[in-house]
């Protein structure tokens, strides 16, 4: 069980006497005995014992004797050494994993998949009407708990990866498109994950067309589309998959990857035909009554699909699993 438990594996028992397995350990404990008896023996039938009572040679080795021992210390030393740095690497990394700011606030925020392992049905769905509609009755239905506090939308959730889109500019016409990564976004993203803008706005229902001529992009992006400035990229057109539109706003960077890699160049646009989450803000307190009530909901609002949920905190965490598991 303790080695299932460090390497993230499940071993049973019965493969423990499984013949090969039992049939290298015997070989094994065979040849090592034979080895370190055949040394002793070899080593101490050397010793004459006339010679060794009369304190005759006593203080005389050869040189590759001198050499077989100092080079044994000095692998010693080297492994050690290894060792040591190896373990500071690690425990740097593993800080670096746990206390590197992710750029946005994953705790209180549920996620409920849109197309779950129940909810292939829906998947590659296009942008509909009548689905984008029925998502606006659920947000409203959402919003109505107290205990809820935003409610959004998302192709995919920070910190979970994105899907990658070419995009050309002015400065960077259709024959020399480059390659961003993108995320489908609703309105009150930047507000249910606390995100903070560099400069411009973010997306408003309120403009009416933000979401079939809008982009918000991140300072990568601004930087690998030589922009120089968050204020100077405010305005600049883009376009994106087909879709034609102008920067409304430059969002501060975010690891919306693991951080595992570095933070990438990002578009973010309003388009429901990607949605694949729904993202919720939750208070601190009433959860189980939460989360029922947020089933209940989604029962009326998606009847034929399946409910699940997970809590984003959790989700990352099973990320890094594997480093936090090296420091138990």
């Amino acid at each position: 069980p303790k080695l299932n438990n460090l390497t993230g594996t499940e071993i049973p028992y019965a493969s423990l006497f499984n013949p090969i397995v039992v049939g290298s350990f015997v070989f094994i404990f065979l040849v090592t005995g034979f080895l370190a008896g055949a040394y002793a023996a070899f080593f101490v039938s050397r010793f004459k014992p006339g010679a060794v009572l009369k304190g005759v040679g006593s203080n005389t080795q050869k040189p590759w004797n001198t050499w077989l021992r100092k080079g044994l210390i000095t692998l010693q030393f080297l492994a050690a050494i290894g060792f040591i740095a190896g373990t500071i690497t690690l425990y740097l990394q593993i800080n670096y994993l746990q206390n590197q700011p992710l750029g946005f606030n994953e705790e209180l925020v549920v996620s409920v998949p849109i197309d779950s392992g129940n909810n292939m049905n829906s998947l590659l769905r296009p942008g509909n009407a009548q689905l984008r509609q029925r998502m606006n009755t659920l947000d409203e239905k959402l919003m109505s708990n107290p205990n809820i506090k935003l409610v959004t939308q998302c192709s995919k959730l920070p910190g979970e990866g994105s899907i990658s889109h070419h995009v050309t500019t002015k400065e960077f016409p259709e024959t020399g498109s480059i390659t961003t990564n993108a995320l489908s976004v609703d309105y009150d993203f930047k507000e249910t994950f606390e995100l903070e803008m560099a400069a411009g706005r973010d997306f408003d229902a309120s403009f009416g067309t933000d979401h079939l001529d809008a982009f918000v992009i991140n300072e990568k992006a601004v930087k690998l589309l030589n922009w120089k400035t968050p204020e100077n990229a405010i305005g600049q057109e883009m376009e994106k998959a087909g879709k034609k539109g102008k920067v409304i706003g430059v969002m501060k960077d975010f690891h919306f990857e693991s951080l595992h890699s570095e933070i990438k160049p990002l578009v973010l646009e309003v388009y429901p035909g990607s949605f694949g989450f729904f993202a919720l803000r939750i208070e601190n307190s009433n959860i189980p009554q939460t989360l029922s009530f947020i089933e209940e909901q989604w029962k009326t609002a998606f009847p034929e699909k399946g409910f699940e949920y997970t809590f984003l905190d959790d989700t990352l965490n099973e990320t890094y699993k594997a480093e936090k598991r090296l420091t138990t």
